[in-house]
Parts: C-alpha cells; structure tokens; sequence
C-alpha cells in the first residue's frame, strides 16, 4: 500500500508471507528405521514494513522500519558426528535502513546508507535423540547489528562532452556470525573496507575506468563453519585482499 503526498514524498506500507522449501536429510549414522530419509518441512517469514520515499530538490532520502517473524527454522542439530535439519525455532529480526544521496549543483555527489538490525532467536524446540547445536543466546547468521557506508563523487567537465569522475567509498560492517552454534574462531569483529576508482567517458559513449578495492588491505572473514566438539575442525574464508580492477564500456 502506497500513498504520495506529492511528487517529492510518498509513504508506504507492506506485508508479505514468504518461505523456504524443505527437502531431505541424506547423511546418517545409520540406516533410518524404515529405511527412507528424514524429511525436514518449509520455513516461513512473515514480513510487516513502513516507509517514506522522499526526493526534493538535490535531496533523496529514504527511511524503512521492518520487522520478520520466521516460523519453523530450519535448524542443524546432530546426531553423532552427523548435521541433521530439523524444523525447531522460532526467531524474530527487527530492523532500520537509510538511504541519502545528494548532488550538488557544481558537480559533487554524496551517497550514503545505514542499516541497524535486532535479531532474536525465541525458542529452540527439542528434537528427541538429537542435539541442538543453537541456543536462544546466539545470534542468527549473517545479521551484523550495523552496517553503514559512505561514498563520495565528483563530475568534472573536460569540454567537448567528456568528463572525468574520481570517486572514493567505504563501508563498515560490525560483528557478523556465519553459522547458528557459532564460535569466536569462526566470527568476524567487525570490518571497514574503502575503495577508490577514477572513471572518463567520452562524447562517442565509450567509457574508460580503473581503480582499487580494499585500499586499506583489510583482512576480514566473509565465511566460517566449524564442529570442533565433533568433527574436530573449524574453516575459514578471507575477503580478497587489495586488488585493482580496468573496464571499458561503451552504450549505443
């Protein structure tokens, strides 16, 4: 549902019930008692948002507030050595996101985002002959209390219909978790990776850019899985490290 106050600002409000397909367990200790997999059923998320879409003068400016409501998680829990899922959870993720960009008349572009999120894991319900590997404690995966980033442009004109735009960003991202069960090994405090890039288009379309990601070289997990109380191991995988990048483009 959307209303427009006028043509710089419109709210609007939503509600959707979505889910994730179940499937089948196919690792075992040992043959099931009737010889055919576990199944594991859906999971479903019920989602409510608010927001205002605004766009004056030089000025957009985006604000939504949600929150989602996920019924039977699908869950990891073990038998033995074996990860088994199982639909056993409940949870709730509330959350802000912002989003701004204004551009100035003299060639200037700021850009900016802001997310702030709040998980909770409500119940854990008990699987018989089975353990857990989640309590209502941890966090769900891939849910960073904040995350935020900046970015600045700047359009100068060459004569003839050719310019060039330098432009530097960055982002940063607090203490992110990757699997539910979560340990330290295997978790990222928090990270902030900057980039710079220069970009020159020409009058015929053709459009020359290079630059550099991860200026700074920073070194941070983007994935982590471990089962050291049973298997005995834990993994980790690194962003790339600072790499430079050349494109050229052309639009006819």
């Amino acid at each position: 549902m959307q209303y427009r106050w006028s043509g710089a600002v419109s709210t609007y409000a939503s509600y959707a019930k979505s889910f994730k397909s179940g499937g089948f367990n196919t690792r075992y200790n040992a043959a099931t008692a009737d010889n055919l997999p576990v199944p594991f059923s859906d999971e479903s998320v019920t989602s409510y948002e608010v927001g205002v879409k605004t766009n004056i003068g030089r000025l957009r400016l985006n604000l939504a507030a949600f929150q989602a409501e996920y019924q039977d998680i699908q869950l990891i829990f073990r038998q033995g050595v074996v990860p088994l899922l199982f639909n056993a959870g409940e949870a709730r993720i509330r959350g802000f996101e912002a989003e701004a960009n204004w551009r100035a008349p003299w060639g200037l572009s700021v850009d900016g985002g802001l997310s702030v999120l709040k998980d909770k894991i409500k119940s854990i319900t008990p699987i018989p002959g089975a353990t857990a590997t989640v309590t209502p404690n941890d966090d769900l995966p891939f849910t960073p209390d904040l995350q935020a980033n900046l970015g600045l442009s700047y359009k100068i004109e060459l004569g003839n219909d050719v310019t060039l735009t330098p432009r530097v960003d960055g982002s940063y991202t607090s203490k992110i978790t990757f699997i539910t069960g979560s340990i330290p090994l295997i978790e990222e405090d928090g990270y902030f990776v900057g980039n710079a890039s220069v970009g020159l288009k020409l009058a015929n379309g053709i459009e020359i850019s290079a630059g550099v990601n991860n200026v700074l070289d920073q070194r941070y997990l983007i994935q982590g899985n471990a089962s050291l109380a049973t298997l005995g191991y834990a993994e980790r995988i690194f962003a790339r490290p600072r790499n430079w990048f050349a494109q050229l483009s052309t639009s006819f």
